[in-house]
């Protein structure tokens, strides 16, 4: 006994056993955190195609793949005005849960309705454009905005930064779903969320490849195009675009409050 005592192995041997279980402990933890996340991640990707893909953060989340993940880890169903009763009848049963009546601290549903703008006081700020989650407004710096209506949400998100007011939200049906939908509809509304979601995806990517990230598409459009120019064009001033537009404002504003001119009247009854 005294010569195998000797023998180098012998006296490792312990330290290999702890070693190997050590490991082995390590490699399944790993596993099992490995498909909890799989696990996660395709419920999440479930309870996402579900929700209608407004990205209007009306739910008090940046959008609907982070309210998505927050619904996996036990946040409640009803707090999506654009999905309305049909989405939480759809998210309980997904979830195996009762469903709740909508919260209506985050709005109450409606009809689907997509932004307007009246295209005769649009003073070309892109403010709106920056804040669209789908890039469904075209337009560029100090230049008339539109609004491809096809595209456009409804997420409402392009209102409040407006500095004439001068967008509107216009019903395109009269009428929105409650109760169970069809398969039917919930297959539309799977592809017409896929498609929303695709736009909004390629709007983020755009933004990151973007030369300065704080910019919007239409500032970055003309720093763009001013560095480009051989003329020696002045780079952008932030502070020369705010006086700009203040002063666009400003014109809008008198322009609204203007008594209306009857000269015309006068001269042809004259």
């Amino acid at each position: 006994m005294l010569l195998l005592a000797n023998i180098p192995y012998l006296k490792i041997a312990p330290w290999l056993l702890v070693a190997t279980a050590m490991s082995w402990l390590i490699f399944k933890t790993w596993l099992y955190l490995r498909q909890k996340n799989e696990k996660q991640n395709r419920l999440t990707e479930l309870v996402n195609q579900i929700l209608p893909q407004t990205q209007c953060g009306k739910c008090g989340y940046v959008g609907c793949r982070p309210y998505a993940f927050a619904i996996t880890q036990g946040e409640a169903i009803n707090k999506c005005p654009p999905g309305g009763e049909a989405t939480i009848n759809w998210l309980a049963d997904l979830l195996n849960q009762s469903p709740e009546p909508l919260n209506l601290e985050h709005g109450n549903v409606k009809p689907y309705e997509t932004a307007i703008i009246r295209e005769a006081e649009c003073i070309g700020c892109t403010k709106c454009i920056d804040v669209c989650p789908v890039d469904a407004i075209i337009g560029g710096p100090k230049l008339m905005h539109t609004v491809v209506q096809q595209e456009c949400t409804g997420c409402e998100l392009c209102i409040e930064p407006c500095p004439v007011d001068c967008i509107d939200m216009i019903s395109l049906v009269s009428y929105y779903a409650v109760g169970r939908l069809s398969s039917a509809d919930l297959l539309n509304q799977r592809r017409r969320g896929e498609y929303r979601r695709q736009r909004y995806e390629y709007h983020n990517y755009r933004l990151d490849k973007a030369p300065d990230k704080s910019l919007g598409q239409g500032v970055s459009t003309q720093v763009q195009t001013q560095q480009q120019e051989p003329n020696g064009v002045q780079p952008f001033s932030r502070v020369k675009a705010r006086k700009e537009i203040a002063a666009a404002v400003t014109r809008v504003q008198a322009r609204k409050h203007q008594p209306p001119d009857n000269s015309g009247h006068t001269l042809e009854n004259e």
